[in-house]
């Protein structure tokens, strides 16, 4: 029946991703939705499906394993084009991200139809109310910036942005939580790389798309709201382990691109990363034990 499918993943959190798909179906956007729950290890999967049973436009499907961002994904798309014939153009919405009008969905295939050179594309994301045009796009890791970039205190490269008539921008990145391609596009490239968990399949895929003499666009009349929450302040102990995956993820990319200059460098980071953690974990409660001293004089 529709174009345009949506993939939303899901994991532990089925009351963030019920409101997600809420918020669409508010808007009546056109768009057939798939979820994938990802082994939530939760009720999150019979809570997601008991609560869409009987809505035809949506489909609840489960991993038998948290797999990560990408083969999560990529399940989600597979089970659309399987089911859904008429699906031409596929999107990826995380379940914190909200749509505020339908029409995002056919302008963005409409500029995928309008040029052939487009891979991928996406609007503006205002984050938490803030549009940082720095976070809508970046520049493709090359030689031994994909080492020195994933430093913590690095700050990301952006190329100019040169925009058509279309209102259209060619970019080397965009981000992953939301954005569209043609299914024909995804079936060409077999899929997001699977090699990751978490963080760096956005640059992968840039470069997947680079090798093959495409681009990615950012459409700047379209855009979409990227809701993070913010939560308590984090341990230690969960810092340090919160860059496990990202420090995976990039050890893949630089394997599967790049030489052992850059593998070497990129463990030096790593361990540059650790440090400066630690570092600024114990600034923050020096301060902290401070300002709470001061307070109370």
């Amino acid at each position: 029946m529709y174009k345009i499918g949506v993939v939303i993943l899901n994991y532990k959190n089925y009351k963030m991703t019920e409101d997600c798909v809420e918020d669409l179906l508010r808007l009546q956007a056109p768009v057939q939705i798939v979820i994938v729950d990802n082994n939530s290890q939760n009720n999150s999967f019979a809570y997601l499906s008991s609560k869409f049973e009987n809505n035809m436009q949506i489909d609840v499907i489960a991993n038998d394993r948290n797999c990560g961002y990408a083969a999560g994904n990529n399940c989600g798309i597979r089970y659309l084009i399987r089911n859904h014939n008429n699906v031409l153009y596929v999107c990826i919405m995380n379940p914190d991200v909200r749509i505020g009008y339908k029409e995002v969905f056919q302008s963005l295939a409409d500029q995928l139809n309008r040029d052939e050179k487009i891979a991928a594309i996406t609007g503006l994301m205002i984050t938490n109310s803030v549009l940082n045009l720095n976070s809508c796009y970046w520049n493709a890791p090359k030689g031994l910036d994909a080492a020195i970039g994933h430093f913590i205190l690095a700050k990301m490269r952006h190329q100019k942005l040169v925009c058509n008539y279309d209102g259209v921008a060619y970019v080397d990145v965009i981000p992953g939580s939301f954005f569209m391609m043609k299914r024909s596009f995804f079936e060409k490239i077999g899929g997001l790389d699977e090699g990751t968990f978490l963080y760096n399949e956005e640059n992968i895929l840039a470069l997947k798309v680079k090798e093959l003499g495409m681009v990615n666009a950012l459409s700047i009349g379209d855009y979409y709201y990227h809701n993070h929450i913010h939560g308590s302040r984090k341990s230690l102990k969960y810092k340090l382990l919160s860059r496990k995956n990202g420090n995976q993820s990039r050890r893949y990319l630089c394997k599967l691109y790049f030489g052992k200059k850059e593998q070497i460098i990129l463990e030096v980071v790593i361990v540059l990363n650790y440090v400066t953690i630690i570092i600024q974990h114990i600034c923050g409660s020096i301060i902290r034990f401070f300002r709470r001293r001061d307070k109370h004089l």
